[in-house]
């Protein structure tokens, strides 16, 4: 597949020729427009048509993740290592977390909405935790369907760590271990 850079090239030496053809062929527009005004206005149209289009499907070919775009090809997620082939119906519907080592296993709802995780009465996740932050960290769903955590501690601060590794921001799976200071939270998945 082409990479963007090419596509520009390509899409720049059209119009160039475009151009070109168009100062050379004058006085056959100016013929042309006398004769037949809609049909030269209907071809002016399509040809300015054409580099939208292109130009549109590359900028919606950048907007999509590969998960997403896996998901809409029917194919496996190169970091999908089951093999099975992704499908619609296995698009995130639900989300939540789960308090580890709490005696009645707390759980958090997540949905498809931005949840803050931190020590304060206005997180939507309030953890009553010394090591936890204020405000340490906020999950949020995003355009391609996934889950994000972001890191919101200071940098000298306890951080987010998924799966033993400590992140800035990095995209949740269903089992994900999430750690933040002393808690310890289990991220959950529910397919459609």
């Amino acid at each position: 597949m082409p990479d963007v850079s090419d596509l520009v090239d390509m899409l720049a030496a059209a119009l160039e020729h475009a151009v070109a053809l168009l100062r050379d062929s004058e006085v056959w527009l100016a013929i042309g427009f006398e004769k037949a005004p809609a049909l030269v206005i209907g071809i002016a149209v399509m040809l300015a048509l054409l580099p939208l289009t292109i130009i549109g499907r590359v900028l919606l070919r950048l907007r999509y993740s590969d998960l997403t775009l896996a998901l809409r090809r029917g194919r496996p997620h190169p970091d999908d290592t089951t093999g099975r082939t992704a499908d619609i119906a296995q698009w995130p519907a639900d989300a939540w977390v789960e308090l580890s080592g709490d005696v009645d296993r707390s759980s958090y709802w997540i949905g498809r909405r931005m949840v803050r995780i931190g020590r304060d009465d206005d997180n939507e996740i309030q953890l009553p935790i010394g090591t936890v932050h204020r405000h340490h960290a906020v999950i949020h769903h995003t355009d391609d369907a996934e889950f994000m955590i972001k890191d919101l501690s200071s940098a000298d601060g306890n951080g987010v760590v998924v799966n033993g590794k400590r992140v800035g921001e990095a995209r949740l799976r269903h089992g994900d271990t999430v750690v933040l200071g002393e808690a310890v939270l289990k991220f959950h998945l529910q397919f459609a």
